[in-house]
């Protein structure tokens, strides 16, 4: 007869749930915060949270309560989850019932774990080997003591009185992570584009939060040091904006520390292993400007397409102003039936307000250039120049303009050049070049180097 040990302890009853909070991070981790009531009594007692993450990270778990008459006495992190082959492990030298297809049933000592379609058991007539093809079940008396189904956190604690307590949890969990998601829809010009955004939440925690409050940050934080203690301190406003009698559920965006916190106004429910999108920005109409750019610092050796991109001024009287979050804008337009039609697609870093945004949309097809080096010369150890010369051929039928972008190194100067350039940095140059329809433009520049 199996004998049950039981603890001299009370346990902590749990009334209800009072909320649950989870801010995720873009490096795939999310702090996840959980009020619930509790009733304890005077003395030392156990209680649990059994429905956590599988993804947490036991040495970040922190609890406490408002008005806190509690002394911790122990915290235990436990994981050793149910399965087939640990039933069995905890079985070994236990009672085991064995039925078989056939309707007979066998009694008996399991002695072995169940190898290559084989089970040993002993019984009073012996040494039993059975093929486990033939078993239709294990009856096994209990589930082994230790095993659970889910991961859970445990405390042993001394509680000054008998009472209600309000306890809230909070620890870090890998498995979340989150970016924004940019979709612009640019106008037949390419002179504006209409800008929607989404936070794309990634769970793959382990667990299902209901009815949460979601908040996300972006920001690129140090995981060698803990910022996250004082997220649970945050106060959010009502982030839902009143327009009229229009409600808009956009986020709120404030700053925080050195990132910026986004706060989703209605509650939201993540389920273990989804990917859900809500809305971030208000749809924005934002001024933008194509450019055609040639960015080779190598002899081509043959004619390669420009690149074609998309900038615009994240500023206020262009049609943003916000915090751009990292993540990946696709880039839409219209074609001549009306439908819109997939044009490229780019990442973003996180740009902060008033700063420039560049978006590589593609290749042009009908827009070529060649560079090639005609001569290059030494002119002692430490000095070189170099003459280069870039084509470019625009097979459209409108006149545009390429811009092209040289790498220069050391101590450069442009000894003669057909056309203006203008440093962009110690070690870029570039060359704003005009081009005719159906027409080639050629640019050519000595440049000297001293290292």
């Amino acid at each position: 007869m199996k004998v049950l040990k039981v603890l001299p302890l009370l346990v902590a009853t749990s009334l209800s749930a009072q909320g649950i909070e989870v801010t995720v991070y873009n490096n795939n981790q999310g702090f996840i915060k959980e009020s619930r009531e509790f009733n304890f009594s005077k003395g030392v007692s156990e209680f649990s949270f059994k429905d956590i993450a599988s993804g947490i990270l036991p040495t970040s778990v922190h609890l406490s309560g408002k008005s806190w008459d509690v002394n911790i006495l122990e915290q235990n992190y436990r994981y050793d989850l149910v399965s087939i082959d640990k039933i069995f492990e905890k079985y070994l030298e236990e009672k085991v019932v064995i039925k078989l297809d056939k309707g007979e049933v066998f009694e008996g000592k399991l002695l072995a774990i169940p190898q290559q379609n084989k089970i040993v058991i002993g019984s009073k007539n012996g040494i039993q080997i059975i093929n486990t093809d033939e078993v239709i079940t294990f009856d096994f008396p209990e589930l082994p003591e230790g095993l659970i189904s889910k991961p859970e956190l445990a405390w042993k604690l001394y509680s000054k009185k008998t009472g209600k307590q309000n306890i809230e949890l909070s620890y870090l969990s890998s498995g979340l992570n989150w970016n924004a998601e940019y979709v612009a829809l640019v106008n037949d010009k390419d002179t504006a584009m209409d800008l929607t955004s989404w936070v794309s939440v990634n769970n793959r925690s382990g667990k299902t939060f209901k009815n949460a409050q979601l908040k996300v940050i972006a920001g690129t934080l140090n995981q060698a040091t803990n910022q996250f203690g004082n997220l649970r301190h945050l106060k959010s406003q009502s982030p839902a904006i009143m327009d009229g009698n229009e409600l808009h559920f956009q986020a709120q965006e404030e700053s925080f520390f050195e990132y910026h916190l986004y706060t989703i106004p209605q509650k939201v429910t993540l389920k273990s292993n989804e990917e859900k999108q809500v809305t971030m920005f208000a749809d924005s109409k934002v001024k933008t400007k194509k450019v055609y750019r040639f960015d080779k610092s190598y002899d081509t050796g043959k004619p390669e397409n420009v690149d074609v991109v998309l900038t615009f001024e994240n500023s206020k009287d262009d049609g943003l102003g916000l915090p751009l979050p990292q993540g990946r804008f696709r880039i839409y337009k219209k074609d001549s039936k009306g439908s819109n039609q997939l044009i490229g697609e780019d990442r973003i870093e996180h740009t902060p307000k008033d700063e420039e945004v560049k978006l590589k949309v593609g290749e042009a097809f009908d827009v070529v250039g060649e560079r090639r080096t005609k001569e290059n010369r030494r002119i002692s150890n430490r000095v070189n120049e170099q003459t280069i010369e870039v084509s470019l051929r625009n097979h459209k039928e409108e006149n545009i303009e390429v811009i092209v972008e040289a790498r220069v190194w050391g101590d450069w100067e442009i000894l003669k050049s057909n056309y203006q350039y203008t440093k962009k940095s110690a070690s870029k140059i570039e060359f704003k070049i005009p081009v005719k329809k159906d027409g080639e433009s050629t640019l050519e520049y000595e440049i000297r180097f001293k290292h």
